[in-house]
């Protein structure tokens, strides 16, 4: 079994460890009431047996029920009617924690002829995130229709996907400087999650953070804080929406400015500036920034220094770290 294989059959069965670690404090304490400690130890030892028996049976019928659900959703997928293998892709999606099995179904369901079949397994593999990157391209096809909640589901599928979805990269920049779609920073937030590469998105994304405000203008400015390698041409748009913007778009803006380290050197201005605003979360967010721009925010330090004396205990603690990480 895989990383991440093991990691999803663990999330499937939290409640069954922290179940077992409630009835292990339980039984410890029986076990130590006991009048002698032979008899504790044996109490003790009779329940935690008890408790692995049950755990095992449950984890042996807990599996069969899989297999058996498994198995019927894979005859359904040869079923004539595209509904019910539109059903089964659904029920496919909802197996994300059981590893690759229900993984290579969907995406054999990518070839069906029926487009509706298709976009289900698409969707239920962003379920799967990464592992079901496979159905990025047939969600990338839906990102441009014109119906409103198919375009919606696709963009926010992508997202999930995150960097495995990087080839839908150009549907969603298009879709990010479609004015006419309301939901335009569902689009911004889905590119944050794919980390994309190059800078291909930095001029479309840098256009919105100069035009808009609120959510699309945030989520803009978060994107350009994740391109690798920095997106350095973006700084003169980020340190403007730092001077005036709303208040939600600056604190992203000097998120994405500190991410940047050294390379945001032309923001160390603005950004000691903002160490003076009267909103506690912009001073914060405002030192936290000049402290990941390093030694080149020297002359910051002076300011950072009286904020020693800020209220907000929060703004003080990111003060002194900032100081720490300039003059260290």
């Amino acid at each position: 079994m895989g990383a991440m294989d093991f990691l999803k059959d663990v999330h499937g069965r939290l409640l069954e460890y922290w179940i077992l670690v409630f009835i292990l404090c339980i039984s410890a304490a029986i076990g130590l009431g006991q009048r002698s400690l032979w008899a504790g130890v044996l109490t003790f030892l009779g329940i935690i047996a008890g408790i692995a028996a049950l755990i095992g049976t449950g984890a042996f019928f807990g599996r069969l029920g899989y297999r058996g659900r498994l198995r019927k959703l894979r005859k359904k997928l040869l079923s004539p009617d595209p509904r019910i293998r539109c059903e089964a892709a659904g029920g496919l999606g909802e197996l994300w924690h059981r590893g690759q099995e229900p993984i290579d179904d969907l995406e054999g369901l990518l070839d069906d002829p029926d487009e509706k079949v298709r976009f289900q397994a698409a969707l239920s593999l962003a379920n799967f995130r990464e592992d079901g990157a496979a159905g990025a391209g047939e969600l990338a096809k839906r990102v441009g229709t014109t119906d409103h909640a198919l375009r919606l589901q696709a963009v926010d599928a992508l997202g999930k996907m995150g960097e495995g979805a990087r080839e839908a990269l150009p549907e969603l920049l298009e879709v990010l400087c479609d004015r006419n779609w309301p939901d335009r920073w569902q689009a911004a937030a889905a590119i944050v999650f794919l980390r994309p590469e190059g800078h291909d998105a930095v001029s479309a994304l840098v256009s919105v953070l100069e035009e808009e405000d609120g959510y699309t203008a945030e989520w803009a400015a978060k994107a350009l804080g994740v391109i690798n390698p920095a997106a350095t041409d973006a700084v003169p748009a980020l340190v403007k929406a730092v001077a005036d913007k709303g208040r939600d778009v600056r604190g992203a803006a000097m998120e994405s400015l500190g991410a940047m380290g050294e390379k945001a050197i032309p923001a160390v201005g603005v950004l000691t500036g903002a160490l003076g605003d009267k909103d506690s979360w912009i001073r914060g967010m405002a030192a936290s920034a000049l402290g990941n721009i390093g030694r080149a925010a020297a002359e910051a330090v002076p300011r950072l220094r009286s904020m020693a004396a800020d209220p907000d205990e929060w703004v003080r603690e990111t003060a002194g770290k900032a100081l720490a990480r300039i003059e260290g």
